[in-house]
């Protein structure tokens, strides 16, 4: 995990398995500076604190909670994070550049993440990308804490789908939780190691996710209890997911995994690919908020390897608001390939890509 923390935080005993020393062994660590993104917030967050710290996949400035205004600094939160999911996108290489929030072009390690580098690898294989794992509340309860109550049960699967797609759709190392393609709850238990089968159940016959089972236990949420009341009324059975959308969450993911199976573009294998192949789209100051574009070139008619047999380029669109979006770029001859919005409706024509509200979108040529 390479947390840098407790008694051997900033090499108190010796250089150790931390983050920041991780570069050039080849080893794996995990991604939280794409995780709290995507979520919203961090781990340690209780009470109000959670709702009030919505994420890119959860409605942040676009889709603002009752705690939320969609104001300016909400907006310029999320262009600061949408930053560090780029760099994430690129494997968290700490020497990729591209035009960050702020109009200025920066490394990856020149992007400040609550006073560390986002960027701090040497090779994309030295990250791993996740948005939920065994601790802390599933990618579900996240959520719930903080969408909008007025958000329908297909845009609340939707948002799961946005979030999973990320780490799907990185350079690096992608990492599931079990159960979060199936909507999995825990019952907004936040550590839920010891606490039995009631709360760690996954239903792989798709009937249910164990959604609001009662309270989680008082030693690990008692704090939250309040919270997790209003959220079980306000959002009522749009919370509570089914077969229709526990079935519709897998089908989108699995298209993501056979996007990401079948393209060498989304797995490739140093530092020099990442930098030569993928570029990013909607940034600085005056990007569509919530929209991460990028493109991946592979080598036909460039002096690139030609790595996709079947693929010159891709370009992807994960839009996290909840409007549809059109970007612009001067790329034309693209379909396509997948597309997670119900009425599969994301469409280019003439360097025109529109992408669904709280939708994903696989362009190739």
């Amino acid at each position: 995990e390479a947390w840098n923390f407790g008694e051997v935080a900033n090499n108190a005993r010796g250089r150790n398995a931390i983050q920041a020393n991780m570069a050039g062994t080849g080893i794996g660590s995990f991604n939280d500076r794409l995780r709290d993104a995507v979520r919203g917030g961090g781990p340690f967050d209780s009470e109000e604190g959670i709702r009030r710290s919505q994420g890119f996949a959860n409605g942040l400035y676009t889709f603002p909670n009752d705690l939320n205004s969609g104001s300016e600094d909400e907006k310029n939160r999320l262009l600061t994070t949408s930053d560090w999911i780029r760099v994430g996108i690129a494997g968290s290489l700490a020497d990729y550049r591209f035009v960050t929030a702020d109009g200025s072009e920066k490394a990856g390690r020149e992007i400040d993440y609550n006073g560390q580098p986002a960027g701090y690898t040497a090779d994309p294989q030295e990250i791993i990308n996740y948005v939920s794992k065994h601790d802390n509340q599933t990618l579900w309860d996240n959520n719930q804490y903080k969408a909008p109550y007025g958000a329908t049960l297909q845009e609340r699967a939707q948002m799961q789908v946005v979030a999973l797609s990320i780490p799907l759709l990185s350079q690096g190392i992608p990492f599931l939780h079990m159960g979060s393609e199936l909507l999995r709850s825990k019952s907004m238990e936040r550590d839920s190691y010891d606490s039995g089968d009631w709360y760690n159940e996954v239903d792989f016959s798709y009937a249910g996710a164990a959604w609001n089972r009662g309270l989680p236990r008082q030693d690990k949420d008692g704090a939250n209890w309040p919270l997790i009341e209003s959220v079980i009324l306000g959002a009522g059975n749009d919370a509570n997911p089914d077969r229709a959308h526990i079935e519709y969450t897998l089908a989108q993911v699995s298209k993501l995994l056979n996007v990401r199976r079948d393209s060498p573009l989304l797995r490739l294998q140093t530092a020099a690919d990442v930098q030569e192949r993928l570029s990013f789209m909607n940034t600085g100051p005056d990007q569509i908020p919530g929209v991460i574009a990028f493109r991946l070139a592979d080598g036909d008619g460039t002096a690139l390897a030609n790595l996709d047999p079947v693929r010159d380029d891709l370009f992807v669109v994960i839009n996290g608001s909840d409007s549809p979006q059109t970007l612009s770029a001067p790329d034309t001859g693209f379909t396509v390939w997948a597309d997670t919005s119900p009425a599969q409706s994301a469409a280019a024509n003439a360097g025109e890509f529109l992408v669904p509200g709280l939708s994903v979108a696989v362009f190739a040529r």
